[in-house]
């Protein structure tokens, strides 16, 4: 199973590498290299705080309340 998702992990990421390589090289041309550099910066900064949003909602306590509460309905019916 590990190296199931360490495959999976490696491909995903080899393949976004590969994308931003791409739009890195096409943006450099295009919109000069320090600008290209501040967009990729900004989509890298952008994509931490996605990912932090999602976790923290995640994560949030009101909602491990109500998976609580539920699992709770769900093995005592009334």
């Amino acid at each position: 199973m590990l190296g199931r998702v360490n495959a999976t992990m490696t491909v995903s990421t080899m393949g976004v590498m590969t994308l931003g390589g791409l739009a890195g090289g096409a943006l450099g041309p295009l919109i000069g290299l320090r600008s290209a550099l501040w967009a990729c910066a900004f989509m890298a900064v952008l994509s931490i705080v996605l990912v932090l949003s999602i976790v923290l909602v995640w994560s949030s306590p009101l909602d491990q309340a109500a998976r609580t509460a539920t699992a709770h309905r769900l093995r005592n019916p009334v």
